[in-house]
């Protein structure tokens, strides 16, 4: 008996309606990366400066700055492993770097840009201050040398379709050679279905399956 009422549309088949209308709001609500770097792909080199050999994703536009290798100079990188990026190049300046692609924004998604960062690691007491910039949203940040590597976070969820990239910059530091340490960049887009579109979809699901049983 419970056969025949799967095959004429009972319970069985109701129950698929629910999942496949949940199984499309997981998928409206899916994560895309925008953007990834851990300076992996780069080739250790002291003092980038403007003007110079650019990085992979990023130009230079202040300064230097120094691709550095997980234990070269007492520098530890994100998870001790792979390259990381010094701010404050080995030409004694502050460093400045912004992504060579621009990122198109939608009105109403929320976008999460995440990177790892730590103090200096190499001389103490000093404490070194830095912009991070995303859709004219700054952090600043001033880390003592020995502040650890920890991720940190800016989360926007823009009012209007914009575009935007993503720059790095050192503001002040005692030893302008020695600098904060970059790793693992990402950008995150969050495609969270607006309420309107959930109640509609459930509303048809629920006219499916209420339209299924009455047909048994």
């Amino acid at each position: 008996m419970a056969n025949a009422i799967g095959k004429r549309g009972g319970p069985m088949v109701t129950r698929k309606v629910w999942i496949v209308a949940c199984g499309l709001l997981a998928a409206m609500s899916a994560r895309a990366d925008l953007f990834n770097d851990n300076f992996n792909s780069e080739t250790a080199a002291l003092g980038t400066v403007t003007g110079g050999a650019p990085l992979t994703q990023w130009n230079v536009f202040k300064g230097s700055i120094d691709v550095v290798s997980s234990g070269s100079f007492g520098i530890q990188c994100n998870g001790g492993v792979g390259n990381c990026v010094d701010m404050n190049g080995s030409t004694v300046q502050l460093g400045g770097i912004s992504t060579k692609n621009t990122f198109s924004l939608a009105s109403g998604l929320t976008y999460t840009l995440t990177w790892f960062m730590s103090g200096n690691q190499r001389v103490p007491g000093q404490i070194d201050t830095v912009d991070i910039t995303f859709d004219g949203i700054t952090k600043e940040l001033a880390l003592p040398w020995d502040s650890p590597m920890q991720q940190y976070s800016i989360v926007d969820t823009p009012a209007a379709a914009s575009s935007s990239g993503i720059s790095v910059e050192s503001i002040s530091g005692f030893n302008f050679q020695v600098g904060v340490i970059l790793d693992d960049v990402r950008l995150v887009q969050s495609s969270v279905p607006e309420p309107s579109s959930v109640a509609l979809m459930l509303t048809a699901a629920a006219l499916v399956a209420l339209r299924i049983r009455r047909s048994r």
